[in-house]
């Protein structure tokens, strides 16, 4: 048997009071662990959405003629602040410190956590490692990212009426039909329609 389900039928034989007492807990954890999903699927939506800056900040210092440990360092200090700013001054560091840069991509792609951003941030190290102009790979998985984040952006919006219908069908018609049939169905009981 369901666990709150046996919570409920233990407490309903003792009272309201002390149902509510049982589930309380269990409610607010459920709670917990849903706001931190979202937060983090927020924060890593975040992350998703300044890659694409970097990118272009990055190839901008490079076509600069900054060197890759330096061109990195530049485009981070112009990033606005958070978790993926601390991310790209960690690479940073790392780079610095002689870590070559295919392997500190692929731990930025890992600390991102997004697949999308795994693969451009990969075929970013592959042009590194195959010595391809890093200024043109930039630009283009920066666009090519930005085009990912519309289309998602576009297929939530799609979905966004049939997300309003739930509210609109399970609050607004009940009240609206009480409104228009409570009258009639208040007539009827007190003696008849026609009379």
């Amino acid at each position: 048997m369901n666990a709150p389900l046996t919570l409920l039928v233990a407490a309903a034989a003792t009272g309201v009071t002390e149902a509510v007492l049982v589930l309380a807990p269990a409610t607010a954890e459920r709670w917990r662990e849903a706001r931190g999903r979202w937060s983090s699927r927020r924060r890593d939506f975040r992350r998703f959405r300044d890659l694409p800056d970097f990118l272009e900040l990055l190839s901008l210092a490079l076509s600069c003629g900054h060197p890759l440990p330096s061109a990195w360092t530049v485009s981070v200090r112009h990033m606005p602040s958070g978790r993926f700013k601390n991310d790209l001054e960690t690479a940073s560091a790392a780079l610095r410190h002689g870590v070559p840069a295919s392997r500190c991509l692929s731990d930025l792609a890992a600390r991102v956590g997004d697949p999308r951003a795994a693969m451009a941030l990969a075929l970013i190290a592959q042009a590194l490692d195959l010595g391809n102009a890093l200024e043109d790979a930039l630009l283009g998985q920066a666009a090519s990212l930005r085009r990912l984040r519309l289309t998602d952006v576009e297929r939530r919006a799609q979905t966004a009426p049939l997300r309003m219908m739930l509210p609109v069908v399970g609050l607004i018609l009940p009240a609206v039909m009480i409104v228009l049939l409570g009258p009639i169905v208040l007539r009827i009981m007190s003696g008849g329609l026609f009379s």
